[in-house]
């Protein structure tokens, strides 16, 4: 059974950077950008596990159409 989306994990940027081994200014970048959803609660950011794998799977999808070009 799919998990609600209020039974997933809300995540730091600090905790986002340490999983994908990232300075954690890149993270705030990302965030900046849009390319990683987040929101606010009070004035820190929080980044959604699910969004976070989906942010993944997106990129190896690129990284994988962009070997595959030749690029």
């Amino acid at each position: 059974m799919p998990k609600s989306e209020l039974e997933t994990q809300a995540m730091t940027p600090d905790a986002v950077a340490r999983r994908l081994s990232v300075d954690r200014q890149t993270v705030y970048r990302l965030l900046k950008r849009g390319e990683i959803p987040a929101f606010k609660v009070g004035d820190q950011w929080r980044i959604d596990e699910d969004d976070l794998k989906t942010y993944i799977k997106k990129k190896k999808k690129r990284q994988a159409w962009n070997e595959k070009q030749g690029k």
